[in-house]
């Protein structure tokens, strides 16, 4: 263990210890991983408990633990950002259109599939009165107008297109 250690400490230009000191460190370092880990599952519990028990959203808590004090707080999590039309978005350079109106992350839409990417875009722009110029998943584009490759996805189901 101490080798492994002192190899880390040279590289991060650190003092290089023997190995009962090493032994020493590494006592203290493992109860207190325990013991954070330990509270964080049990506040994470207590929150999985509201969601199986199916709670109001108002009953769920953020929670800062700080072991060293000993402090845990409790507050109630911030308000979701709620979306809106724009008339011009300087990232996109363009106006903006949420559909639904005032749509935040906590909400959803569920469409019945399986359909291709373009009957998901054609069913959208059917419904919403919309051009869609863009779909994403996570960080990815699925489609973009100005994408050759994009474009290509279209035939594809929404599933695949999204792998």
């Amino acid at each position: 263990m101490a080798g492994v250690s002192n190899l880390r400490a040279r590289n991060y230009k650190i003092e290089e210890v023997d190995n009962f000191k090493v032994k020493l460190i590494a006592g203290k370092i493992i109860p207190a991983i325990a013991t954070t880990t330990a509270m964080v599952v049990g506040a994470v519990g207590m929150e999985i408990i509201k969601f199986l028990l199916n709670k109001p959203a108002e009953v769920y808590k953020n929670v800062t633990i700080n072991l060293a004090l000993p402090l845990w707080v409790f507050n109630d999590p911030l308000p979701p950002i709620m979306n809106e039309d724009k008339e011009f978005d300087p990232i996109m350079c363009g106006p903006i259109k949420v559909v639904p109106g005032k749509f935040t992350k906590w909400d959803k839409l569920d469409v019945k599939g399986p359909m291709t990417l373009d009957e998901m875009k054609k069913h959208f722009e059917k419904t919403y009165n919309i051009e869609v110029s863009m779909i994403t998943y996570g960080s990815a584009t699925v489609y973009s107008s100005y994408g050759a490759d994009a474009k290509k996805r279209l035939p594809l189901l929404v599933e695949k297109a999204i792998q």
